[in-house]
């Protein structure tokens, strides 16, 4: 896999990460293995190659060359390549942008007319921002520009500021919970980071999430599980193992304290 983040080192360069967090071209190998994830702003992914499945609560949506994904903030997903067709696709992380307030439940859209405007936009961006060539960040920002004027002409939208009604702070916890829950967390190190005590940051959590940090934690683990169990062959111990659950036992009671199922029987209901 092929990824770019921007770090503003110029006016220019400064400008332009006002707007984009990263670009990355990613090609499915037998060793990829994607974990569900989410993310605090918008990713665009443009199917490039290849066919597969987009997976989102427990929900698997055919995708294949010429799909444009639109990745709205706090949208837990990941994607299942064919191995007869491995996936090839850009994914565009923007900064402050948002579509779903007017989008609802369309979130993939097969382009046809559009497919070639895209697939150069994507194209040039990434090698723009890869080489750097002279005055790359004003091309840059014009080919962002032109991804996203073509996506409110397609989907007949206009995007809009992201606008945060959350405590910062406990938005920074929040992101370091869903970037590192298969590591191993502990309150100690989330109030290290929001240099919070141990009760400040529990009430924080509950008045805002309606969780602890730790029970937000373990439901982020859980659903990760269940989309391994069903995207995946791994073992029960594996998956309890790759998700940092303190033993298989562990695992499976919390597993079917929260689903009223164990893990084997959730995977042999949903193949």
């Amino acid at each position: 896999m092929s990824f770019l983040s921007l770090s503003p080192n110029t006016e220019n360069e400064l400008q332009l990460s006002n707007k984009i967090l990263y670009i990355s071209k990613t090609k499915y190998e037998n060793d990829w293995l994607s974990l569900p994830h989410l993310h605090h702003f918008t990713e665009l992914m443009l199917i490039i190659e290849g066919e597969g499945n987009f997976v989102s609560n427990e929900k698997f949506y055919p995708v294949k060359k010429g799909c444009l994904i639109i990745i709205e903030n706090n949208f837990t997903h990941t994607e299942v390549s064919s191995i007869d067709k491995p996936l090839s696709y850009y994914s565009l992380g923007l900064k402050d942008i948002v579509f779903s307030k007017h989008l609802k439940n369309n979130f993939i859209f097969e382009q046809k007319d559009n497919y070639i405007n895209f697939s150069y936009s994507f194209e040039m961006l990434f090698n723009e921002m890869n080489k750097k060539f002279q005055k790359y960040e004003k091309i840059s920002e014009n080919l962002i520009d032109n991804i996203i004027i073509t996506i409110e002409r397609i989907t007949k939208t206009l995007t809009e500021k992201k606008e945060y009604n959350i405590n910062y702070i406990l938005q920074k916890a929040i992101e370091f919970i869903d970037e590192n829950y298969n590591d191993e967390i502990n309150l100690e190190k989330l109030c290290e980071i929001t240099f919070f005590s141990k009760s400040h940051l529990n009430r924080l959590f509950k008045e805002n999430t309606s969780l602890t940090p730790m029970d937000y934690l373990l439901k982020r683990r859980l659903i990760s599980a269940k989309t391994l169990l069903i995207t995946t062959e791994l073992s029960i111990s594996e998956i309890a193992m790759m998700l940092n659950f303190p033993s298989v036992s562990s695992f499976i009671d919390k597993f079917k304290k929260e689903y009223n199922s164990t893990p084997l029987k959730f995977r042999k209901s949903n193949i």
